[in-house]
């Protein structure tokens, strides 16, 4: 079985109060949620796991940006 990881919430890793997104799981699963105030207060107090995530936003917006333009093409 492989591992699927995923993040909800990225904005808040920029800054942002709120995300623009409702998550819904919709397979079976496990995942965890954490309260927004919580999530920022470790991102203050832990600026390694800061840079990862923010890491993780960036690759996923450029793999997002790549499927995009090649669904474009014909």
């Amino acid at each position: 079985m492989s591992a699927r990881k995923a993040l909800v919430g990225m904005s808040l890793i920029a800054g942002l109060k709120q995300g623009t997104f409702r998550a819904i799981m919709q397979m079976a699963g496990n995942g965890m949620r954490v309260r927004t105030e919580v999530f920022q207060d470790v991102l203050i107090c832990a600026p390694t796991l800061r840079a990862e995530l923010s890491r993780f936003a960036l690759m996923h917006g450029m793999q997002v940006a790549q499927i995009a333009a090649c669904n474009r093409l014909p």
